[in-house]
């Protein structure tokens, strides 16, 4: 059986609005660490969300890198 995860980017700004929310400065390791795990288990569509929501709460964190210039 295949399965296929559609999410919004609603959807991971929530959860990484609730992880931070919850557990600060912390929250992006948290998700780094939940998204190990998953790939451990071979849960890779689930380590990907993670990833996803780790990406998000460091950014919510201004751990985010600068952004890349626009060039014209």
């Amino acid at each position: 059986m295949t399965r296929t995860a559609y999410l919004s980017n609603h959807a991971i700004t929530w959860a990484a609005g609730k992880l931070v929310a919850r557990h600060g400065e912390d929250a992006a390791e948290l998700a780094q660490a939940r998204a190990a795990e998953m790939a451990r288990d071979g849960r890779f569509d689930l380590a990907t969300i993670w990833e996803m929501v780790e990406r998000t709460a460091g950014e919510m964190l201004h751990d985010a890198p600068a952004p890349a210039p626009v060039l014209h």
